[in-house]
């Protein structure tokens, strides 16, 4: 039995270092298109606190089942940032 949880401990520990990668990998592919173009950015100006509550409001369900609570504090700081905010969003 102590074998098994062992066992099972160290696979979703290795599928969670899998899925990082996997991540990183992304990333590096995501700014590779960047850099030579073939990915375009839809950059325009945005407050950078409306897309964190936007962000906000899309996880929170999935924090409300693990319990976890997620808030903005000092959010009367207007920041404009020139980005691509979907992919930003995605992220």
């Amino acid at each position: 039995m102590h074998d098994e949880k062992v066992a099972l401990s160290f696979i979703q520990k290795a599928g969670n270092n899998i899925d990082h990668l996997s991540n990183l990998v992304e990333d590096l592919m995501t700014i590779s298109r960047i850099e030579s173009g073939e990915l375009k950015l839809n950059k325009s100006p945005f407050e950078l606190n409306d897309l964190i509550h936007e962000v906000i409001e899309l996880n929170d369900m999935a924090a409300r089942l693990k319990n976890i609570s997620v808030t903005l504090q000092n959010d009367e700081n207007h920041i404009t940032v020139l980005a691509d905010k979907e992919k930003i969003k995605q992220c």
